[in-house]
């Protein structure tokens, strides 16, 4: 019974180590069972390929029980995240343009940049309160704050105030249910759904977490609505008006469907995003020489008083090097899930239609026939070579998946990031002072496994 309490404890709060030794006892492919499903696990990028390259043209996610459950019962849509086939195409087609056409997302940097302005305030303000000069306790759980005003901010040109002091009520609510809502998730996946059958206490908590996240986002959505309803937009252009209105006026949702699927783009942009920068940050610190060459990089292409905009970003390699090898050494998506579609030959071996397929990035970025070094923060290994050639990762290196399922907010997430830390490395020295004893642990995604403890000290 020890055992079998300690096994769940390790593959729930730490499964990419127990798959890395099951990786390197069983080999590129192999089967598992978990929660009731016979699971076929991949680590190889040629392998990764070829499950891919299978999809079709409505890739099938594996279905997230608990929070598909819990949707069905309160007779909610499954919204993007959640649907499959011509439903998901439907939902993505709705909101893709916005999100993923590059000359829309790179209008958002103004409202980026007022946030960024915002949360670093709020940090100064916080900073040295335990006592620790410079220091911010729990630095992961800021950039939640962060992260959740940044998506706001662009869907619905609203702030819920997570970086007033003190915090709104309902941006207090939002961040407590979302990061309470993801730590049960990773335990109640492990298992059958026996909530289907039997109501217990952790299943009720888990939903009234999603009871709260979603009562709070309805809130804005309908106060965004509201608002709208007096204004004369009819025949406005698409890049004369905000997200959420031009989802409004040319979609064919319904109201549930965008209700749902704009609570699940908040709930996708905020914990990789602010899990992402927090992993970049901790690294920088582990390796000041990487941060001088990254100061240096932005200060050579920083105008005099002027923020960052996404010209400046752009012509930053080094910078964007940074954030990928963030990305490779600490994935916070570290499982990308399919089915497949139809019979395929994998290594040799049948996989039938419809079992579900585990391709394993935190295995993939540490190999070291495909990353020399992979335990090392080696920005470098991003940047052009001696002939100019750029690096091409193909398979090896899918931090934001791979095909029509590639996660919707991936230029949004890739900008806003680049912005903070490149106003971040502008005006502070970063420093971390628990680097040696912080590691990873799940929740729905990999994040510090104890308060991580950032410091900022002004740059002369």
């Amino acid at each position: 019974m020890i055992n079998l309490v300690l096994n769940f404890k390790y593959e729930t709060r730490k499964p990419h180590q127990a798959l890395h030794h099951l990786f390197q006892s069983q080999g590129p492919i192999f089967k598992k069972k978990f929660a009731g499903f016979e699971l076929v696990m991949l680590s190889d990028p040629k392998d990764i390929e070829c499950a891919f390259r299978t999809e079709g043209k409505y890739p099938r996610r594996f279905d997230m029980v608990p929070w598909s459950y819990y949707r069905e019962e309160r007779k909610l849509p499954l919204g993007i995240l959640l649907s499959n086939d011509e439903q998901w195409k439907e939902t993505r087609s709705a909101i893709d343009k916005r999100l993923l056409k590059l000359n829309a997302v790179q209008g958002y940097s103004k409202i980026m940049n007022k946030v960024i302005d915002d949360f670093i305030a709020y940090l100064l303000r916080i900073r040295g309160k335990h006592g620790v000069k410079n220091e911010i306790l729990g630095f992961e759980s800021q950039t939640f704050r962060w992260s959740l005003e940044t998506i706001l901010s662009i869907l619905f040109d609203k702030r819920i105030g997570c970086l007033q002091e003190p915090p709104s009520h309902d941006g207090e609510l939002f961040h407590k249910a979302l990061i309470d809502m993801t730590y049960k998730t990773s335990s109640l996946i492990v298992f059958p759904p026996y909530y289907k059958y039997i109501k217990t206490r952790y299943w009720n908590e888990f939903c009234s977490h999603w009871d709260t996240m979603y009562d709070i986002g309805l809130k804005i959505i309908q106060e965004r609505r509201n608002k709208l309803a007096s204004m004369k937009i009819e025949n406005s252009k698409e890049d004369e008006v905000d997200f959420l209105t031009d989802v409004m006026l040319r979609s064919n949702l319904s109201e549930a469907q965008l209700n749902i699927t704009l609570l699940d783009l908040m709930i996708g942009a905020t914990d990789t995003t602010a899990n992402t920068i927090t992993w970049t940050l901790i690294l920088l610190s582990k390796y000041p020489g990487k941060q001088e060459k990254l100061h240096k990089e932005i200060k050579s292409i920083s105008k005099d008083g002027e923020d960052p905009d996404s010209e400046t970003v752009h012509n930053a390699p080094y910078l964007s090097a940074c954030i990928k090898e963030a990305m490779r050494l600490y994935p916070v998506i570290f499982n990308l899930i399919r089915q497949a579609k139809e019979d395929v030959v994998i290594l040799g071996y049948q996989v039938p239609a419809n079992t579900p397929i585990i391709l394993n990035l935190y295995e993939l970025f540490r190999n070291e026939e495909y990353f020399p070094e992979p335990e090392e923060f080696k920005p470098e290994r991003w940047l052009k070579d001696e002939d100019d050639n750029i690096p091409r990762a193909g398979f090896k290196f899918l931090p934001f998946g791979f095909g029509p399922r590639m996660r919707i907010g991936r230029r949004i997430a890739e900008l806003e990031m680049h912005l903070l830390l490149a106003k971040l490395s502008q005006k502070f020295v970063i420093g971390c002072n628990n680097l040696d004893d912080t590691g990873m642990i799940k929740r729905a995604t990999l994040t510090p496994d104890k308060a991580v403890k950032i410091t900022l000290t002004e740059r002369p």
